[in-house]
Order: C-alpha cells, then structure tokens, then sequence
C-alpha cells in the first residue's frame, strides 16, 4: 500500500512540473484564450467564418486548420468544446517554444 501511495504521489508531482501553468478562457465569441503565469506567453484558438480553427499565440506562429481536413482527421472536434480545449493545449505544449 505505502509503494502505491509514494507511485501516486510521484506521479502527481510529475504532472504538475510538466503542466503548462496559465489560463484558460472562452471569450463572447467562443475563441479560447490562454495567457501564461510566468511569461508573456499568450496563444488564441478561434473559428473563422469558414468553419476552420485558427491557431495564433504572442511569438507569431499562425495555423489554420481547414474544415474539410478536420471533419475527415479529427470527426466531431468541431462541435465538441472539450476535444477543442484538448487539441488547443497540444497545440499550445507543440508552440510554445517555438519561434517564427
């Protein structure tokens, strides 16, 4: 009992020096929005007319991921909130460090 107790706590502080402290938000227009604690580090997540995401944060990267791709790709993330919540945070953990 005390080795799964010691494997749980290690991993729960794992989590949290890997988690990406910040956050997250939903505007009135539906874009999420994330702004970091500790940097000026900031990353947008909206829908374009078209119906495709687009990905934006403070160090110029700039996606767009068509509707017709994501529909064949990544089925129902259009109209599910939490699996765009969950792409958003990949996106933001893949950008992060990284410059354009």
């Amino acid at each position: 009992m005390k080795k799964l107790l010691l494997i749980l706590t290690f991993v729960f502080a794992v989590s949290l020096s890997f988690a990406q402290h910040g956050r997250y938000e939903t505007d009135i227009f539906g874009t999420l929005l994330f702004k970091s604690n500790k940097d000026s580090y900031s990353a947008s997540l909206e829908k374009n007319v078209f119906g495709d995401l687009v990905f934006s944060d403070s160090r110029k990267n700039h996606e767009k991921f068509e509707n017709k791709y994501l529909g064949r790709f990544m089925p129902g993330i259009l109209n599910s909130k939490d699996a765009q919540q969950k792409f958003f945070q990949e996106l933001i953990w893949q950008n992060r460090n990284r410059r354009i």
